[in-house]
């Protein structure tokens, strides 16, 4: 797909991927309260029968609090990974490309988080603006030091 992007001068059209990713995220922000916790819900009872077919032991663990903020984590590691991979392409800089990367997903994790205050049934929270940013950094962290091994 990089080299696609290269050769016939789409690089531009790259930009699409991380604004559809935000739009993927505001979908599932947008959810209240019951939906949000039906879809969580669906993935830890998944979770529950792996972990009995594993014959794994979860029986302290909150799954519900622990799917939820993997959620969060997972899907800006995503964002921060398309930004860095479209800023990069199309920048060919790989400090400023980071540095955009986890500024620009960082704050959408803070917009994130704030429409969910006027959502039903959702809160706004510090701490998943926190996770939301270390799924962003984990995300770039990692796709420059790929870039490094490339070199």
């Amino acid at each position: 797909m990089l080299e696609r992007a290269k050769r016939y001068g789409n690089k531009k059209a790259l930009y699409l991927l991380p604004v559809l990713w935000m739009g993927v995220i505001f979908y599932f922000s947008h959810q209240n309260g019951d939906e949000s916790s039906q879809v969580s819900g669906w993935f830890v009872d998944f979770v529950i029968r792996v972990a009995e077919i594993l014959n794994l032991d979860i029986t302290g663990w909150n799954l519900n609090l622990l799917v939820r903020k993997a959620a969060h984590f997972s899907i800006f590691a995503v964002l921060g990974f398309l930004l860095f991979l479209t800023l990069y392409i199309n920048r060919q800089k790989l400090f400023s490309s980071s540095v955009y990367a986890f500024a620009i997903g960082s704050i959408y994790g803070v917009f994130d988080e704030f429409h969910q205050y006027f959502v039903p049934g959702r809160s706004c929270q510090l701490t998943d603006m926190l996770i939301d940013a270390s799924g962003v950094m984990a995300a770039v962290l990692i796709s420059i030091g790929v870039m490094q091994l490339k070199r």
